[in-house]
């Protein structure tokens, strides 16, 4: 046994070494990678993280949160019908399924995926036989429409999954196809799921990573730090104002029953997450990922940028009511009611525009800043003997505390044992009680003594 402990020990020292010493003798080159895409920055970090994790080779991807930002990053190392790309690195996608919960976006990467002429699968597909598809459908179920219950909702789901590319369900859809993925891209999901999954963000990486090939599965996570609320200077607190007003104007907008005059919210703004918020999913036992890297990339924005939000919130002024009818409470029709909320909005942001042109105008480079940020963060699935070991020796730490009480239960009884066995008994053994002469003797006494009484009584 020592010989064994001592050998296996030097072993390790020495793989240990060498492995230091190959270490300093030949550090990794990192590759440097700018994909001709929007957000390269973003999508080459990606790609010199998969050039040093297996040589580029993405495998089948799962777009968690599809958008045309990451399709046409995709489109550029995706593998043709041959198996072949341009890419002089090998960086490769050999095929992928793109998810959205909005059907407008679905039918936007459609038309970007003709344009570019990627070939796709399922429902509208321009190649029946491709193995890239694009899906509708959320994350988390939903209770059935008529009953409100569970097991109607899978049934319902499991038809609909026949009928077209809509899926109720995606994670039990995945689940029953027995489908992994070795590549997984999250591509601001969790800041979107505000708007369509809310107060669920906390349950999709587990979820997600039920899906990634175990030991080499890979998930990209890539977010944004929230805007803060308000800043010092009105240069870095310009783009602040700005993110208020457009989600409080999206907030505002509401749709109105014309039967019955309810009014129901038209739209949730966005939420991003923090990267620490993000880290600590993570570390979270129960995700079965691991942390890798990450890497910070922090935004500066031009008039442009700051135009593209405003032009947001212009958008949504649509849905804010200009006028509410009040009804009494059995549902006729009291008055009407002017709303000037919209037309205060409308000359908010028109304040707002000549308030960016100006302070760009005369900013460093003509960008300011929020102080916020995009990340990037890769993670890793675990093995399946980690998974198990998670599971059942370090996570479950009531089972482990049981045993723990049971084997120092267990320890001490038999201790208890041993002690009457071996150490009590046999000295019982050896000095037997002597209770048959002392008592006899007491006996004795004790007769004399009444008699002696009595004698004293009759003399007297």
């Amino acid at each position: 046994m020592f010989t064994l402990g001592f050998i296996t020990g030097a072993a390790s020292v020495f793989v240990s070494i060498s492995a230091t010493a190959a270490a300093t003798a030949a550090p990794v080159r990192r590759p440097k990678r700018v994909p001709n895409v929007q957000r390269a920055a973003l999508f080459g970090y990606i790609e010199e993280e998969q050039l040093l994790h297996n040589g580029g080779n993405f495998g089948r991807v799962l777009d968690a949160g599809t958008g045309l930002h990451s399709l046409r990053w995709m489109q550029t190392v995706l593998l043709d019908e041959r198996g072949r790309n341009s890419d002089p690195d090998g960086v490769r996608i050999t095929s992928f399924v793109g998810i959205t919960a909005d059907p407008t976006m679905q039918r936007k990467v459609e038309k970007e995926a003709r344009k570019l002429q990627i070939p796709y699968g399922k429902g509208g597909g321009t190649n029946n036989h491709s193995k890239n598809e694009f899906l509708i459908g959320n994350w988390f179920p939903s209770k059935d429409k008529d009953t409100g219950d569970d097991a109607d909702a899978d049934a319902d789901a499991d038809a609909e999954n026949e009928r077209s590319n809509t899926i109720a369900d995606l994670s039990t859809y995945f689940i029953k196809k027995g489908e992994t993925f070795d590549t997984i891209i999250v591509d601001y999901l969790i800041g979107a799921m505000d708007a369509f999954s809310p107060y669920k963000q906390d349950m999709l990486l587990p979820m997600l990573a039920q899906l990634l090939t175990p030991s080499t599965g890979r998930l990209y996570l890539i977010g944004m730090e929230p805007v803060p609320d308000i800043l010092p200077s009105d240069a870095s607190n310009l783009f602040c104002k700005v993110t208020r007003v457009r989600d409080a104007i999206i907030k505002l907008g509401t749709l109105q029953d014309a039967d019955t005059h309810t009014h129901h919210l038209q739209h949730r703004p966005y939420r991003e997450y923090p990267l620490a918020w993000i880290q600590r999913q993570l570390a979270s036992r129960d995700t079965y990922l691991r942390e890798i890297a990450s890497k910070k990339l922090y935004l500066k924005y031009v008039h442009h940028n700051i135009m593209n939000q405003l032009n947001v919130a212009r958008y949504n002024l649509q849905f804010i009511p200009t006028a509410y009818v009040s009804t009494t409470l059995d549902g006729n029709t009291d008055h009407t009611r002017n709303n000037t909320t919209r037309v205060a909005m409308e000359a908010l942001l028109k304040d707002l525009e000549q308030e960016s042109k100006f302070i760009t105008e005369h900013a460093k480079n003509k960008m300011v800043s929020s102080n916020s940020f995009d990340y990037i963060i890769v993670a890793e699935r675990i093995s399946k003997y980690e998974e198990w070991k998670l599971n059942y020796i370090t996570s479950t730490s009531s089972t482990t505390n049981y045993i723990l009480e049971l084997v120092v239960g267990v320890v001490l009884f038999c201790n208890m044992v041993l002690i009457v066995t071996y150490i009590i008994l046999p000295k019982m053994k050896s000095n037997p009680p002597k209770h048959s002469s002392d008592d006899h003797s007491n006996n004795t006494s004790n007769k004399e003594n009444k008699k002696k009484h009595k004698n004293k009584k009759k003399s007297s």
